[in-house]
């Protein structure tokens, strides 16, 4: 994950699929944790529904991070292209964002968090979304190795 730049890991195909119509690359995301770790946004920003993913190429905690710590977060071990991976989003809200963390080596996890800006979803809904662009990035992540 070192040096990976989040945005090469969705071809033109799954960024249609996602519905995204921009790509931006960034610097660490809001989340202090991955303060200065290469990230990047995935917006739906040109027609309604408006969505943005977080796509966060982590490289100083792993997935346990999310699952074994205590945390302001409802946390459950699911699994994402056959790795391990943590599936959350702060206790106790509802319907606002869902984040993957894709375990792909010690200290090192693919973080893939979205958030809907203007569609009415519930939590499932939102997480299920999460997966699926986790899955496609690990689908690109396993082609480059």
């Amino acid at each position: 994950m070192d040096g990976l730049d989040p945005c090469t890991l969705f071809t033109e195909s799954q960024l249609a699929q996602l519905g995204v119509d921009s790509v931006k690359p960034g610097n660490g995301g809001g989340i202090k944790i991955y303060k200065d770790m290469k990230d990047c946004t995935l917006d739906k920003d040109a027609a309604e529904p408006f969505y943005s993913y977080s796509v966060i190429a982590v490289t100083n905690v792993d997935v346990s991070f999310w699952l074994n710590e205590r945390r302001n977060a409802d946390a459950a071990l699911i699994s994402v292209a056959g790795y391990p991976a943590a599936e959350f989003h702060t206790k106790g809200v509802e319907d606002s964002d869902c984040a993957v963390a894709v375990g792909v080596a010690k200290n090192q996890h693919l973080h893939v968090e979205m958030e809907p800006l203007s569609e009415d979803l519930k939590q499932d809904q939102i997480c299920q979304r999460s997966e699926q662009a986790a899955e496609m990035a690990m689908q690109t992540l396993q082609t480059l190795r």
